[in-house]
């Protein structure tokens, strides 16, 4: 459970937060299934906490430190995580659904089973990320860098693709359907199991070559 003291501290505003965590860099950080709904936590510093199960809907999370974070199941649905640093985080099962994570830092994040229905990754760093069996229909992947990722049976349905960079990724049985946008894809060289029908209708010279 979510440390109270820290709680406390937390509500008092991210300059403070941030102080004192300069003053307490050893000390771990438990928000557990901390209630942080609608939070304005622009730049704050959480890195490496435990935010197992936190309530975080609508958070405002811009330029704020998550990296090695832990946020298993955690409810992100609505939160701006804009620009922020989320390098090697603990994702899985999270809520993320209509979530903005335009430029955000994504190396190496784990979001096996994460929900990011309708979420905004436009320009997003993804590079080796875990997105095995995630949802990730209707969202805006634009410009977004996937290389390496892991894509394993992630659903793209109605997904826009623009742009994005699919380089040495895993494609094994992701899901899509006629409104996924892919014929824009910035690339996908080196990519593993690309769906026979891209590869048909690219050879037609109606997508990515």
């Amino acid at each position: 459970m979510a440390n109270q003291e820290q709680i406390a501290l937390l509500s008092q505003g991210v300059e403070v937060w941030n102080e004192w965590r300069k003053d307490n860099l050893k000390v771990s950080i438990n928000l557990s299934k901390a209630s942080l709904t609608g939070m304005d936590l622009h730049g704050a510093n959480f890195h490496k906490a435990i935010l197992i199960g936190a309530n975080l809907t609508g958070a405002n999370l811009t330029r704020a430190n998550l990296c090695e974070v832990s946020l298993w199941k955690a409810n992100l649905r609505g939160a701006i995580l804009s620009k922020a640093n989320l390098k090697d985080a603990n994702l899985i099962e999270a809520d993320l659904c209509t979530a903005s994570l335009w430029k955000a830092n994504l190396y190496n994040v784990n979001l096996y089973k994460a929900d990011l229905r309708g979420a905004n990754l436009c320009r997003a760093y993804l590079y080796k990320a875990n997105l095995s069996e995630t949802d990730l229909s209707q969202a805006s992947l634009c410009e977004v860098y996937l290389c390496e990722a892991n894509l394993y049976e992630a659903d793209l349905s109605g997904a826009d693709l623009e742009g994005a960079n699919f380089e040495g990724a895993d494609l094994l049985n992701i899901r899509f359907d006629p409104e996924t946008n892919w014929s824009s894809i910035g690339s996908w060289d080196n990519a593993r199991d690309i769906p026979q029908e891209w590869k048909d209708e690219s050879s037609q010279g109606n997508g990515v070559q």
